[in-house]
């Protein structure tokens, strides 16, 4: 349960209910835009289940959206807005101690991975390019959003930038050619050989290289040896 809280004074942390006329959204802040479907269900949902927002002290050298307003939300935009859809006149908030923009960013961030709506991957690389710029590292920010660093780097290289609109593509039809055509009969393979061939063309080599990367650095150094010896196995074959 929240209670009536100071105005001038608040404890970090501590889940009070706070004048919604005393918080502002930065639109020029964000870190992923509003979803206005997502503050409807909100309106149509009980506030008394809603997590509590988090806010800070509004930055003295930002543009306040009304002369009211003392706080910026750091998270909960949505349920701000759904708040004055709703007519609420309090909402249950957490104030955070977050004084530079860095600081903000990953705390709206960290909320954000922990409840809410998933960041979409444009808005994951967005925002890595600027915690980048604000001094953050790779691993940091890897760690922020709880992915492996390899995928924090693509995010900051600029790698794999299509991704998301390829998988949004219909994808074409694959032409699937039987083993016995791709291995002349005359050819004297292994049995051993012959079973990694077929895999191989069975699996249609659709596998993600990125989970592909991640697995193999869970192998032990004797399978990553031989799958290095496989590998240049299968580069004499395409050579011929």
């Amino acid at each position: 349960m929240a209670r009536n809280a100071s105005i001038e004074i608040y404890t970090t942390g501590e889940v009070v209910a706070v004048p919604i006329t005393l918080l502002g959204i930065s639109e020029e802040h964000l870190v992923r835009p509003i979803n206005y479907q997502h503050v409807e269900e909100l309106v149509e949902s009980d506030e008394d289940e809603w997590e509590p927002i988090e806010f800070r002290l509004w930055p003295h050298n930002w543009v306040k959206p009304h002369p009211d307003v003392r706080f910026h939300i750091i998270s909960g935009n949505h349920r701000r807005k759904s708040a004055d859809a709703k007519d609420l006149e309090t909402i249950r908030g957490k104030y955070i101690k977050a004084d530079s923009e860095l600081e903000y960013m990953a705390s709206a961030i960290r909320t954000n991975t922990r409840h809410g709506l998933n960041f979409a991957e444009d808005e994951k690389r967005a925002n890595a390019a600027k915690l980048k710029e604000l001094g953050m590292s790779g691993a940091q920010i890897a760690k922020l959003f709880g992915v492996h660093k390899s995928t924090a780097n693509n995010w900051l290289s600029g790698r794999d930038t299509n991704m998301s609109r390829k998988q949004k593509q219909e994808p074409e039809p694959v032409q699937e050619t039987p083993y016995e055509e791709l291995v002349p009969r005359e050819t004297i393979v292994s049995s051993g050989k012959r079973k990694v061939m077929s895999l191989l063309v069975d699996a249609q080599v659709n596998a993600d290289i990125e989970e592909a990367i991640i697995y193999v650095h869970t192998l032990k150094p004797a399978q990553q040896e031989l799958l290095h010896h496989l590998v240049g196995w299968l580069q004499k074959v395409i050579e011929g």
